[in-house]
C-alpha cells in the first residue's frame, strides 16, 4: 500500500486510554481523547473526526447518565451482546438466555428492532451488519469529488439505505453504536475508549425513549 494508516501518536506514553479512575467514582481521572491523541492524529483519522464532534456536541442530545440510565443501559448492551452470539436461534430461544430481572426491558428492545418480531433474530444482525459496513466504508467512497459513475452512484444508495435503517428509530441507532467499538479498525479502537463522551453516550442508553 502507498498510503499506509499512520499509528496514533500516543501522549504521556507512561499510562494508556484503556486507564481506570485512579479514584473510586473519580470520572475526572479519565485521561481525555485530547490528552491522549494529539490533535493532528484525530482530525487525519474518519473515525478521530467523527469523535471529536461527539467530545464537542454531545451535551447538546444525551442527558447525563445516572444510575437508573446506566443500570437500563447495561440490561441493553447485555441483550445485544446475547443477540449478536445466538441470532442464529429464535426470539424465543434467545429470551430463554436473558436473566429473568432484564427480561422485559430485553424484548421491548428486541421488538422495537425487530419490527414487534416480524423480522428474524438473523435477519434483525444482517441488516445491522450491513448498515454497519457501509459506515465503516464510508471514507473510502470518495463521492465528494464532483465525478460521477456507477460504482458511486451504488455507493451512495447505500448510503442512502443505511442512514434509513437509523430513521426515527432510537432502538437501532443504540444498536449500531454500541457495537462500534469493537468493529472499527484497530488504530480507532483506543480513541473510543479514550474518548469520555462516547462512553456517556453508552452509558446513558435509551434515554428519550417515550413512557
Amino acid at each position: 500500500m502507498n498510503n499506509p494508516t499512520s499509528k496514533p501518536i500516543i501522549k504521556r506514553q507512561e499510562e494508556t486510554v484503556f486507564e481506570r479512575p485512579k479514584k473510586k467514582g473519580d470520572q475526572s481521572n479519565f485521561r481525555s481523547l485530547k490528552e491522549a491523541f494529539a490533535i493532528e492524529t484525530l482530525e487525519k483519522n474518519p473515525w478521530g473526526q467523527f469523535l471529536l464532534f461527539i467530545e464537542e456536541k454531545y451535551k447538546d442530545f444525551t442527558p447525563r447518565p445516572h444510575e437508573e440510565l446506566a443500570q437500563k443501559a447495561k440490561i441493553i448492551q447485555n441483550a445485544i451482546r446475547i443477540l449478536i452470539e445466538h441470532h442464529q436461534e429464535s426470539w424465543g430461544e434467545i429470551l430463554s438466555i436473558i436473566p429473568q430481572s432484564e427480561k422485559a426491558e430485553a424484548d421491548e428492545f428486541y421488538q422495537e428492532i425487530s419490527r414487534y418480531k416480524r423480522l428474524t433474530p438473523q435477519e434483525v444482525y444482517q441488516a445491522s451488519q450491513t448498515a454497519i459496513q457501509v459506515i465503516l466504508n464510508h471514507d473510502k467512497y470518495g463521492f465528494v469529488d464532483g465525478k460521477i459513475d456507477a460504482e458511486r452512484i451504488n455507493r451512495k444508495t447505500q448510503l442512502n439505505e443505511a442512514i434509513d435503517y437509523f430513521h426515527n428509530n432510537q432502538d437501532k441507532t443504540y444498536f449500531i453504536i454500541a457495537q462500534l467499538p469493537e468493529l472499527v479498525p484497530e488504530d480507532a479502537k483506543p480513541m473510543f475508549a479514550a474518548s469520555k463522551a462516547f462512553q456517556q453516550i453508552i452509558a446513558a442508553g435509551l434515554n428519550i425513549r417515550s413512557s
